[in-house]
């Protein structure tokens, strides 16, 4: 028992030791899409607000035969992860992130896919501090037809939102029952600095 909790730790401690994560400060501004019932505070059309995305360089891709597309399934939600903050309203991802990077596409295969390059966030759920409905998701899908923004289907180490087209981050919350609040927004992403 001991040997084996001795073990876990080695392999704990090696895996923290060679994490590469890397974070960015994004800003800009919320476009409300869809509401019914009362936004939370600070979230409101025009509203401003900042985000960090954190992911590890480190993370395998799991097609590493494909040069064009990039999948990585993160490990832990220390190093990976999406929060923003609006007012006093916080929208943080709840579990691992699922980045897509999609460089010199011609031919789309998969559902997040666009042609040319992409850069992407698969659906993850989000916990926020304030009350929402059960099914609480946050994703996005950047792309860019002129194939400028992305080099390779490696995970990006710098992001400019003016090469792509579009670039926000969409939140969502959902119930059938129509008389809880929901509502949908997106984030539209101005600035991307890296956190040194």
């Amino acid at each position: 028992m001991n040997i084996y909790r001795v073990a876990l730790c080695i392999i704990f401690l090696c895996s923290s030791a060679h994490a590469a994560p890397i974070r960015f400060h994004i800003t800009g501004t919320i476009d409300i899409q869809f509401q019914v019932g009362p936004l939370p505070p600070g979230i409101f059309q025009g509203a401003p607000f900042d985000a960090i995305l954190s992911y590890d360089l480190t993370t395998p891709d799991s097609r590493p035969n494909d040069v064009n597309r990039g999948f990585y399934s993160t490990a832990n939600v220390e190093d990976n992860f999406l929060v923003i903050h609006a007012g006093v309203s916080e929208i943080r991802s709840d579990g691992p992130l699922s980045l897509f990077v999609g460089n010199d596409i011609d031919t789309v295969h998969e559902i997040l896919e666009l042609p040319d390059d992409t850069f992407g966030l698969r659906d993850v759920e989000f916990s926020g501090n304030f009350e929402h409905s059960s099914f609480a998701l946050m994703a996005f899908r950047w792309n860019d037809p002129t194939r400028l923004a992305l080099a390779s289907d490696l995970l990006p180490t710098n992001l400019d939102p003016a090469a792509f087209e579009d670039a926000f981050i969409e939140v969502s919350t959902f119930e059938i029952d129509p008389r809880v609040h929901q509502f949908t927004l997106h984030a539209v992403v101005d600035s991307i600095t890296v956190i040194p």
